[in-house]
């Protein structure tokens, strides 16, 4: 997470094989827009969404933690600083990127569970996966993990 106007970058406590890319990538800032889903094309196999609220970028991988859902056709509600994705109806905080709901996990716990395994029942910790990048020169610059300098 970076903000506007700093160069503090954003750097992952691991490598995740899914942030290597072909080359390293850089974003014109004129191009992202303020509190939209906004989508770039990195290469065949993966887009990076930017979210921005006015004062801090989030660079997040299309990839749904759930089950690999396409996060570029989710669905960003302003307000409530909620990012849903569309296969299963899981709402992650656009603040601190974790899930914050399944809408349908009271439904199948009812339905699947016994009222035993109910109260033992633990939420899953799904977060979803950001991109390192850096801003700097009016560009946000993903970085590639395998290439670039952390």
């Amino acid at each position: 997470m970076a903000s506007k106007n700093s160069n503090q970058d954003y750097q992952p406590k691991a490598v995740f094989h899914m942030y290597t890319f072909k080359s390293s990538h850089k974003i014109a800032i004129s191009d992202v827009k303020k509190d939209f889903l906004n989508v770039f094309d990195i290469d065949e196999e993966l887009k990076a969404i930017i979210l921005y609220d006015g004062e801090e970028y989030k660079v997040i991988s299309d990839l749904c933690p759930h089950m690999g859902a396409d996060l570029s056709e989710a669905k960003l509600c302003n307000k409530s600083k909620i990012l849903q994705c569309r296969w299963h109806g899981y709402k992650y905080g656009t603040s601190d990127l974790s899930l914050h709901e399944n809408p349908n996990e009271k439904l199948w716990q009812k339905a699947f569970l016994s009222p035993v395994d109910q109260e033992k029942y633990k939420t899953p910790k799904y977060k979803l996966k950001q991109i390192p990048f850096k801003v700097e020169n009016e560009f946000i610059h993903l970085l590639n993990l395998k290439t670039d300098e952390v």
